[in-house]
């Protein structure tokens, strides 16, 4: 379950969210951490956390599957979006409210998956390596048969 939403979650922002770097073949948005080379923009997202909200009679459980979107940006990189130049926390914010309104879209993403809600978002700044980074909260409300 946890995994399957997980995917399920990489699969609807990779389908909604275009790659900055037009010049780049593959994808940005991966489960996990971004590796130590990995080449940015990139975000990752995390499973962090399952709680079993509700369980009935007939073996159906409410569960809140929680996960955290990492959107990591280079300071020193820019990139055009539809005629708009987009560097530092700029982009960074473009990103995240781009992952959000795809989830704010797209609540039911998966089988299960009935509703999604964003509960926190955070910014960092990682001067010594000049990246930015938002870390995206949500909640992922999954019924289970």
């Amino acid at each position: 379950m946890i995994r399957a939403v997980l995917e399920a979650l990489v699969l609807v922002l990779r389908n909604n969210i275009p790659d900055p770097d037009t010049t780049r073949t593959g994808n940005y948005i991966y489960p996990g951490w971004p590796r130590q080379d990995a080449t940015l923009p990139r975000a990752g997202i995390l499973g962090i956390g399952v709680t079993e909200d509700e369980r009935t009679l007939e073996n159906t459980s409410v569960f809140t599957l929680r996960y955290q979107i990492e959107v990591w940006v280079d300071m020193r990189k820019t990139f055009t979006i539809d005629t708009v130049d987009y560097s530092g926390a700029k982009l960074r914010d473009y990103l995240a409210d781009s992952v959000i309104s795809t989830l704010r879209a797209n609540r039911t993403f998966a089988g299960g998956v009935v509703d999604v809600t964003i509960t926190n978002a955070q910014d960092f700044e990682e001067k010594e390596l000049k990246m930015l980074r938002k870390s995206i909260t949500i909640d992922v409300k999954y019924i289970e048969y």
